[in-house]
């Protein structure tokens, strides 16, 4: 008898095994990812009772798995194992291998990774999505590669949770300009934050996200920035988030304009400064540096990192670009796709 079908037995025999299983997994997750969390943020988290919290992880801390201090919660080195060892369980509880080849049939994508859960009702699975991103790229990284790198907080999970690697030879590229205020998720800083955890080096795009005109001609007429944008076209690896049209329009301070054309184009997705319809068409292109449209299509490695349910159409719409890309997502998202598509 295969796990698969052990799973399912014990399911209908003791659903509730699972049920805990799964609690104790999103806590231990959670911890993994925020540590130190105390028990009040990790119970606004995960939505459940203060209460539930304190008795799990007292359980957790007898069985060594994690360790309460006074400044928050630790996983032991045992905890640390147990996660990885229950991502790949939920990950087969979930029927998610099912799920992955369904939406690779329906996308036509060369891979599809699903992490279990919810991004929008667990923050924390944005650091799931960024894990198995991480080691997805791990194994395709070759010496000399180039690897570009967009914005956004999907990209930047990818970095945060990227294991530590020498890789000398690799240069990381972040493939857009500046955008918003949080520094974290600028591709710049996405970009230095990788390549400092594969040891490898790094090119920065010093000028904002979107910029037009003659001010735009002169930057990219800059040494700097056209060796940066030259780069750019000699790609191996690329690394990006999809978000909505809608949000992303708002986000980047689009004029009324602009959004009435994106909205009279139904526009549903933006990925590195591109607006696409339902059918992958480009509506829009901010104006600003970074990746083409034709530069992305020639890529050997595209890797789209996005979750959540109200993605999904986003999602779908970025997998139309091109055929052969890999997408990490999570559950939520997942199970949307495929109801859309019923």
């Amino acid at each position: 008898m295969d796990i698969g079908n052990i799973i399912e037995l014990q399911k209908q025999i003791a659903p509730e095994l699972f049920e805990l299983i799964e609690k104790r997994y999103n806590i231990l997750s959670n911890i993994y990812y925020d540590q130190p969390i105390g028990r009040r943020t990790l119970a606004n988290n995960l939505k459940i009772g203060e209460r539930i919290v304190r008795s799990e992880t007292i359980k957790l801390q007898e069985e060594n798995l994690i360790e309460i201090q006074r400044h928050g919660m630790f996983l032991t080195e045992k905890g640390r194992k147990m996660v990885e060892r229950l991502r790949e369980l939920m990950h087969e509880v979930g029927g998610l291998s099912e799920t992955e080849r369904e939406i690779k049939k329906l996308l036509s994508l060369e891979q599809v990774i699903i992490v279990p859960g919810s991004i929008e009702e667990n923050p924390t699975i944005i650091d799931s999505m960024g894990h198995a991103a991480a080691y997805y790229i791990k194994e395709i990284l070759k010496d000399k590669m180039k690897i570009g790198v967009t914005g956004g907080g999907s990209v930047a999970s990818v970095a945060e949770e990227m294991p530590r690697l020498n890789l000398p030879n690799v240069t990381v590229i972040p493939a857009r300009g500046g955008m918003g205020r949080d520094a974290g998720r600028q591709a710049n800083n996405i970009a230095a934050k990788l390549a400092e955890k594969l040891s490898a080096s790094y090119e920065l795009l010093h000028m904002p996200d979107d910029v037009e005109g003659e001010i735009l001609k002169a930057l990219i007429a800059n040494p700097l920035i056209k060796h940066t944008l030259d780069m750019l076209k000699t790609l191996d690896v690329l690394v990006y988030g999809v978000g909505r049209a809608d949000v992303m329009a708002e986000k980047r301070g689009l004029d009324q304009g602009k959004k009435e054309l994106l909205k009279k184009n139904n526009a549903v997705s933006e990925a590195f400064g591109h607006y696409f319809d339902k059918k992958g068409n480009v509506i829009y292109r901010s104006s600003s540096v970074g990746i083409s449209i034709e530069d992305f299509k020639k890529i050997p490695h595209v890797i789209a990192v996005s979750g959540g349910a109200n993605k999904a159409e986003a999602i779908m719409t970025s997998c139309k670009i091109r055929k052969d890309l890999v997408l990490v997502t999570d559950e939520s998202a997942a199970k949307a796709i495929i109801e859309k598509n019923k």
